[in-house]
């Protein structure tokens, strides 16, 4: 089942195995392909190896899923920052910021939506 996979996925995420990681994740999508939870794996593992275009639609597709969850939005904050499109990022990072309401990650956010636009402005010389 979709969460095995996931399971199986994420010890070798922190093993940092992406790729044999990554093979899990698609697995647990193939199970339950209405899972934000595994689209979001899938993105994190192509996150991880560095195919940002690969990991862009793993979590759009998380976030059509469920676009309730900071995380997915803020997983695709991440990727645009890593693809030098800090104008997206900070757009991506509000739209996290606006679904939790934790001061700390509100900060957290506030934060890392200045730095973005900062990036942007300064051509990503932080």
């Amino acid at each position: 089942n979709a969460e095995a996979y996931l399971r199986a996925g994420n010890a070798h995420y922190f093993m940092k195995n992406y790729k044999k990681a990554l093979q899990n994740y698609e697995l647990a999508v193939k199970a339950d392909p209405a899972n934000p939870t595994a689209h979001n794996a899938v993105g994190m593992g192509h996150f991880a190896m560095r195919q940002y275009d690969e990991a862009l639609e793993s979590f759009s597709r998380a976030i059509a899923l469920d676009p309730t969850s900071d995380r997915y939005y803020r997983n695709r904050a991440s990727t645009y920052s890593n693809m030098r499109q800090f104008v997206n990022a900070a757009a991506e990072f509000r739209n996290a910021s606006a679904l939790n309401t934790d001061p700390t990650m509100v900060d957290d956010y506030k934060k890392l939506i200045d730095k973005s636009e900062a990036q942007s402005v300064s051509g990503g010389k932080s």
